[in-house]
């Protein structure tokens, strides 16, 4: 991972920026995709019917089941030093609520809050789990997910302030820096997709300060961590509003208690 972005910095003539770019990165995990309809209960995977245990209590939004979105076996991040944090076995699974009018657009604001749901269980034995079957639950194509190590950040950004920084010192003209950061990002590819921990990818605005200054304010000056970046996804028939992506945070001190009743939720369109 690291070789890959030396190798690019290098290529793009950017050695002098080294070290502000990677002051500016974060490592992460990409979720790599593959349509699969024969996994084994308990696997991590997207979409599907999720694997629950007889005595669960599927999530409601006004009486209504959410729709599954995802499920990780969690023991696939131990050899991952990123995902320290994460507990090390179980299951975590997310769901949401997603109609507007008929349409699928997700909720997100605070007094939504039952609209969306992470759900941990710590037991980690897979022969106690089994599909949920139930046929007024909208299922998206049960997709296979696995995990590589990547790194996030905004790198346009950081390209835009240095190239500000070198034109008030008469360096390099307008656009040239930031077309190479451009670069560099799509090299290391450095873009929305799939994704946990690590930096959010924005199709907006910067998502966690976005976050504190609409919806949860209240979480400002806590560190959060990106437990789910869910992209539009034609393959795997995921879509919501313009093209919209998703994003599941918490708190890293309720992830520390495993509180995750304190994720929270936003969105952002195309």
């Amino acid at each position: 991972m690291k070789e890959q972005l030396l190798a690019a910095i290098h290529e793009l003539e950017l050695d002098a920026y080294k070290e502000r770019i990677f002051a500016e990165l974060q490592p992460a995990l990409r979720i790599q995709t593959k349509r699969n309809e024969q996994l084994s209960i308990g696997s991590s995977k997207f979409g599907g019917k999720p694997d629950l245990p007889l005595d669960f209590t599927y999530p409601l939004y006004e009486g209504e089941r959410l729709v599954f979105l995802a499920q990780y076996r969690l023991a696939d991040f131990a050899s991952f030093p990123v995902a320290r944090e994460l507990p090390q076995k179980g299951m975590l699974y997310f769901f949401h609520h997603e109609e507007h009018d008929g349409e699928p657009f997700p909720l997100g604001l605070k007094n939504e809050r039952d609209g969306w749901r992470v759900i941990y269980r710590e037991e980690d034995d897979p022969s106690l789990l089994r599909p949920y079957d139930i046929e007024e639950i909208k299922h998206y194509p049960q997709t296979e997910i696995g995990f590589e190590e990547i790194y996030t950040g905004n790198l346009g950004r950081l390209g835009f302030d240095i190239e500000k920084e070198e034109a008030n010192e008469g360096g390099a003209p307008a656009g040239m820096l930031a077309y190479a950061f451009s670069d560099l990002m799509e090299l290391c590819e450095i873009d929305l997709g799939h994704q946990l921990l690590g930096t959010p990818i924005p199709q907006q605005g910067p998502v966690i300060e976005e976050l504190h200054k609409f919806d949860f304010p209240e979480l400002k000056g806590k560190e959060m961590v990106l437990l789910l970046q869910l992209d539009c996804d034609n393959r795997l028939e995921m879509s919501w509003g313009d093209c919209g992506t998703l994003y599941f945070l918490i708190p890293l001190e309720d992830l520390r208690k495993r509180n995750f009743a304190e994720t929270v939720y936003t969105a952002q369109m195309g």
